[in-house]
């Protein structure tokens, strides 16, 4: 996965064997999709304990709150967390993990 993510939303970003940690600020209004390149599709992208479902399209992405899309053919992954009830600007972490390769 990639280690640089540039985002002034992006308030910090870890990293751990096969995963990727941030904690984003934002808000109702400014709520944006945070994207990154990885080689391998995610197996997973979580907030807390709940697993973000994956959709099919960028304009389901963009029309629904706390889903994560990977497009294959560039290999971006894409998530939009969920900030429809924060007025003020919050912090929420997610995480976005890649399965072991099968070789």
């Amino acid at each position: 996965m990639a280690k640089a993510l540039v985002n002034k939303q992006i308030d910090s970003v870890g990293e751990e064997e096969r995963a990727l940690q941030l904690a984003m600020i934002a808000n109702t209004k400014h709520n944006p999709i945070i994207s990154d390149y990885s080689t391998e599709r995610p197996s997973g992208v979580k907030t807390g304990d709940d697993e973000l479902q994956a959709v099919g399209s960028l304009d389901r992405l963009n029309n629904s709150n706390s889903v994560s899309f990977w497009d294959y053919q560039t290999k971006i992954w894409h998530v939009r967390v969920n900030f429809t009830d924060s007025q003020e600007m919050v912090t929420e972490f997610f995480q976005v993990t890649v399965a072991e390769s099968s070789r």
